[in-house]
């Protein structure tokens, strides 16, 4: 099934002329959908008359072009997990030799760690999205940011680690999620973009350096102080981090 498009000189039309010749375009689009739909659905061929379509699931999505979708080359050889400092030999994200046709990903690129690839995470990087379904290793020497609208960790094979149980991250790292539009879900999803989803048997190794996590207050913190006295030891606070005082009364049990 073919469809032409003939384009309208709009600068041309009146006010008037251009909303009719708007409503047609999306009509003609709408009926051209409603028509590849039918066509896809009841079409005997070239499916087989016998197949059994149900219980599938059929979707219409308005898409949109992505300027370049990135995949990295698959990995020859066994990998054994938890990888840590164990990267010797393994792709790294900042070479072009990684990636298929050694194009490196790019602020607009969806990249693809597929099955049986792996990738090192040698540099921070701002990407449209992010799907592993291989396995990707933060770099445990580098500080790492990552920024993009959603990373997916899908299927038995797929393995995201940012440091190990033996071998934290101790260096500055993080993960900025971006995007404005709450209409756009994550392909497959019903998931708003925005999110990390970890699905189908996938696993995800987070380990950070051992830090105290909370404690008590051993006096009142006055409004607009630079000081505080805390009633235990910490370990491992450093000068930047970010501390949040919680509201209480006077039990530190009882929060407003």
């Amino acid at each position: 099934m073919k469809f032409s498009t003939h384009l309208l000189k709009l600068d041309t039309l009146t006010v008037k002329q251009r909303q009719w010749a708007n409503r047609f375009a999306l009509s003609l689009y709408l009926v051209s959908a409603l028509a590849i739909w039918r066509q896809f659905f009841f079409s005997q061929s070239p499916f087989d008359p016998k197949k059994d379509f149900s219980g599938q699931t059929a979707m219409c999505a308005a898409s949109t072009s992505v300027a370049g979708s990135v995949q990295s080359k698959l990995h020859v050889g066994a990998v054994t997990t938890p990888v840590g400092s164990n990267i010797a030999g393994l792709k790294l994200w900042s070479s072009v030799a990684t990636w298929e046709g050694n194009l490196q990903p790019t602020l607009s690129d969806d990249v693809l760690i597929p099955a049986n690839s792996v990738v090192v995470l040698d540099k921070s990087i701002k990407v449209k999205s992010l799907r592993v379904e291989g396995k990707l290793i933060i770099d445990l020497t580098k500080d790492i940011t990552i920024e993009t609208e959603y990373i997916v960790v899908s299927g038995l094979s797929a393995y995201f680690e940012w440091g190990t149980p033996n071998q934290t991250y101790n260096k500055s790292g993080g993960i900025t999620l971006v995007g404005t539009d709450k209409t756009v879900k994550i392909p497959g999803t019903t998931i708003e973009s925005k999110a990390l989803v970890v699905e189908n048997g996938a696993t995800i190794v987070l380990n950070g350096e051992a830090q105290t996590s909370w404690t008590n207050l051993a006096a009142n913190a006055s409004v607009d102080a630079d000081k505080i006295t805390i009633a235990t030891a910490t370990s491992n606070w450093k000068i930047g981090d970010e501390i949040l005082i919680a509201p209480s009364r006077l039990s530190w049990t009882e929060g407003e």
